[in-house]
């Protein structure tokens, strides 16, 4: 048994596929193929805007009357940009961010990528063309090529946003995120990458006044909690979504008397413990409940143990005459005991 378990954590990715059930080796096979087109895809607009903005820069530089003269040099290190910046890019596996998630890290990724290609192709356009190469092109190229490369990224990541914001306005909620901090964050980018949510956050809400009047992912900060009824009312907010999963059940409490106050319905978002488990949190929105009240989680019991030890036996309770012993007589003579001494 263990010898079969370690032969099949050692299969390559071709044998794995091959014991899979068919329909789940046909649906890897289609991800895959998927994958793949878009990696080539996006090297390829790569390509075309490494040729392109050197092609800008001759212009910009020559002020669109580039010299006879310079048409050889022009042709060469185009072929010089692209080979070297495509093979940097590759390398440095730039076309496999997937744009519709890019980050700030993503985009200091394509700025190195950028700065090692221009500084390659720079070397390998003086080895190879005249001395009297303009100089100037090579920046006005990086600077083109840089914005190029991350505003391609960055518009693929606005349009697809917008599209899955898009569909029936009648089914799309006015909510606001209490908590303008990391978890808010978070549920903000998971509701605005995913289409089955038809939530439109309108802002946040957060008790540290120093947050009030920043924009967060280019949502503002409108209040505290306190302002709630009032700003409710004016953005015609029907629900707000508590982001604080440190909150402790007072602060809880306090948050639900302002929605009830603001004649709104509240929900919480799940722990970062059940986020990092892989718990979407746009799927895991539910109302509050009493644990989140009381600030823990609840306590499930073992009901056939408790069974097994009490049945048929003679229990005896002390203090059985206070509010906590008489609900533990009430309890435990749900488990047939032979006697209940009181």
């Amino acid at each position: 048994m263990m010898g079969s378990s370690l032969q099949q954590q050692c299969l390559p990715d071709r044998d794995i596929d091959s014991h899979m059930p068919e329909h789940l080796g046909n649906r890897t096979g289609l991800a895959r193929n998927w994958r793949a087109s878009r990696i080539l895809i996006t090297a390829a607009f790569d390509a075309l805007i490494f040729a392109g903005s050197g092609v800008v820069a001759f212009l910009l530089r020559f002020e669109f009357n580039i010299e006879r003269r310079y048409s050889t040099q022009l042709f060469l290190a185009v072929i010089v940009w692209v080979t070297i910046k495509s093979v940097v890019f590759a390398r440095a596996r730039l076309s496999h961010i997937w744009s519709g998630h890019i980050s700030v890290p993503d985009v200091v990724g394509i700025a190195v990528g950028n700065i090692v290609g221009s500084v390659l192709s720079a070397i390998g356009i003086a080895l190879m063309s005249s001395p009297n190469f303009p100089r100037s092109v090579y920046l006005i190229d990086f600077l083109v090529c840089l914005v190029a490369t991350t505003g391609l990224r960055i518009v693929h990541r606005f349009m697809r946003s917008r599209h899955n914001q898009g569909g029936n306005e009648r089914d799309i909620k006015r909510v606001f995120i209490y908590g303008a901090g990391d978890a808010g964050v978070m549920l903000l980018r998971e509701l605005r990458s995913n289409p089955a949510c038809h939530y439109d956050v309108c802002g946040f809400l957060d008790d540290d006044d120093q947050k009030i009047g920043m924009l967060v992912q280019r949502v503002p900060v409108l209040g505290m909690g306190s302002d709630l009824p009032l700003l409710a009312h004016v953005h015609r907010i029907e629900e707000v979504i508590i982001a604080i999963p440190s909150a402790t059940g007072p602060e809880m409490a306090r948050m639900l008397q302002f929605c009830h106050e603001a004649g709104v319905s509240c929900k919480t978002m799940p722990s970062l413990s059940d986020w990092i488990k892989g718990v979407a949190a746009a799927r895991q929105i539910r109302d509050v409940a009493v644990e989140d009240l009381l600030g823990r989680s609840p306590v499930h019991l073992d009901q056939a143990q408790i069974c097994a030890k009490l049945r048929n036996r003679v229990i005896m309770v002390t203090g059985a005459a206070g509010s906590i012993g008489s609900e533990l007589c009430r309890q435990i003579a749900r488990f047939q005991p032979r006697a209940i001494v009181a």
